[in-house]
């Protein structure tokens, strides 16, 4: 509960110190939302590795493993590429956001073709 509470107060600092240095250097204040936003990730991902570390322990030597392996990959990287399209649109780029948004849903898809082959291949077991 503590890292909560650090995240929410880095956020509302962040944001406070944005309009300050917006007023007076606009320029700054872009960087500034930039650093506070890669704080953040890095806190969240901090605190979330001991829930990876505890769900691989449970699915480690079944065959859920590479489908874990798979959604943990995907949850990264659609959470990574939907900060980066905030970041984007937060300077006034939606283009560029729309363009992150796009490269993750390509990066998620071809983490999926492992899981898309397997099932595939299950599909044929079941009608031979």
């Amino acid at each position: 509960m503590q890292e909560l509470e650090k995240l929410l107060a880095l956020c509302v600092f962040g944001a406070m110190a944005s309009v300050v240095v917006k007023n007076l250097a606009p320029s700054f204040s872009a960087l500034l939302v930039i650093f506070v936003s890669v704080c953040v990730v890095g806190l969240c991902v901090f605190c979330v590795i001991p829930f990876v570390d505890f769900f691989y322990s449970l699915v480690q030597g079944t065959s859920f493993s590479v489908y874990a392996s798979v959604l943990f990959r995907v949850c990264g990287i659609a959470a990574l590429s939907g900060v980066a399209a905030e970041i984007c649109k937060d300077a006034g780029e939606s283009a560029f956001a729309s363009k992150a948004m796009l490269a993750g849903k390509m990066a998620i898809l071809l983490c999926a073709l492992p899981v898309l082959k397997s099932l595939i291949e299950q599909v044929k077991d079941m009608l031979n």
